[in-house]
């Protein structure tokens, strides 16, 4: 795991240090907005995947991930609620 740690901090610009010296200002990558699924799928990670959770949040890919399943559900949603419609219009004839 703290291999893990030092390859994040040494991509995101960090350099190794000698004692008592303090940390450089190390920004992190782009921050996407996340919408409803990925919320509820960070809350899932939180409780239920402790191990992946942490391992997305120090490799410093879990804002991107929880974008990603954010986009691919509402695309799921998206296709799904016109088939669903079309359905019930043609039970109702």
């Amino acid at each position: 795991m703290k291999k893990n740690f030092e390859n994040l901090y040494e991509t995101l610009g960090g350099t190794p240090r000698r004692k008592r010296q303090p940390l450089p200002d190390v920004e992190l990558p782009e921050q996407k907005p996340i919408g409803k699924y990925g919320r509820m799928h960070l809350d899932s990670l939180k409780h239920h995947r402790r191990g992946r959770y942490t391992t997305l949040l120090t490799e410093g890919k879990l804002n991107a991930r929880l974008y990603e399943i954010d986009l691919e559900a509402n695309k799921m949603l998206d296709s799904i609620i016109p088939d669903s419609l079309t359905k019930e219009a043609l039970t109702r004839i």
